[in-house]
């Protein structure tokens, strides 16, 4: 009975070493997968169109190229164009950014937007710190820089976001922004459409900016993703960072104060009559 019970608990025992070495080797090829991917997993695009709707409604188109520059680093270009009423604006910005999608983000960022919305008409520049911390289903967003540019408040502008992932493919956010003096909220939900059409990138997004005074800025629409198919939370932490640019049109949609001066009508006060000379006295 000695020699088959050793044989036994010596194949026991290798067959648990074996099958320890297989969930180790597992385990540590997951690992190698997670802290290879890239900041960007390949270029890739996205495009909004919907309306803003506030005191002065809008129509917007908006979309974003993204690229890898290398393993670890990315590109985002991203544009914006509004028009409606014979107005039009228009912004364009840009991420250079370090990121591990299984951590975060950090990175530059920049922008210029020019407005001629209603009776606001300024141009508008940042240059700025990005970054971002994923935590399981929630992402930390930020943007935090200088504002300037011509007919506008200069000084710090800060973009805040909580966003949650109740689903991969539904996203519920909240935030903050300080942007030319003024600070408002944002609210905001997309949902990208799953099951018969599969992760196509075609999705429906709503947000509301807001301030104190009771002002509003309402946009919604529909985005198609352009690129691999993969879960909305993916995307945006393996793909896009959000684009920021629709921040830097809220204080046009609500302030009349960011209108350019107007000349004076006054009318001009009539000129004194001259007196006629004095006739010279005759010798």
């Amino acid at each position: 009975m000695g020699k088959p019970f050793l044989s036994t608990s010596f194949t026991v025992i290798t067959a648990c070493v074996i099958s320890s070495g297989e969930v180790i080797a597992a385990d540590a090829e997951w690992l190698d997968v997670q802290a290879s991917l890239p900041a960007v997993s390949a270029p890739n695009a996205k495009i909004s169109g919907g309306g803003i709707f506030s005191e002065e409604s809008l129509g917007v188109i908006e979309g974003s190229f993204s690229a890898p520059l290398t393993h670890s680093t990315g590109l985002q270009i991203d544009g914006l164009g509004g028009f409606g009423n014979g107005d039009g604006s228009f912004g364009v910005g840009a991420h250079v950014f370090w990121r591990d999608p299984g951590e975060g983000l950090i990175g530059v960022y920049g922008s210029y937007t020019s407005v001629d919305w209603g009776s606001a008409d300024y141009e508008h520049l940042t240059i700025g710190i990005e970054g971002q911390a994923y935590l399981d289903t929630v992402s930390l967003e930020g943007i935090v820089g200088y504002e300037g540019g011509n007919n506008v408040e200069s000084g710090v502008f800060g973009i805040f976001n909580v966003a949650v992932y109740p689903t991969e493919d539904l996203r519920l956010f909240a935030g903050l922004r300080h942007i030319q003096d003024n600070t408002f909220g944002a609210l905001g939900v997309e949902y990208q459409f799953s099951g018969t059409l599969g992760d196509s990138g075609v999705s429906v997004f709503a947000e509301d900016r807001f301030d104190g005074d009771g002002d509003n800025q309402f946009w919604a629409g529909l985005r198609i993703h352009f690129g691999e198919s993969k879960s909305l939370m993916r995307r945006h932490r393996e793909d896009d960072p959000f684009n920021p640019t629709l921040d830097f049109l809220f204080e046009a949609s609500v302030d009349d104060s960011m209108a350019a001066p107007t000349p004076s009508m006054e009318p001009t006060p009539p000129m004194e009559p001259t007196p006629p000379p004095t006739p010279s006295p005759v010798p």
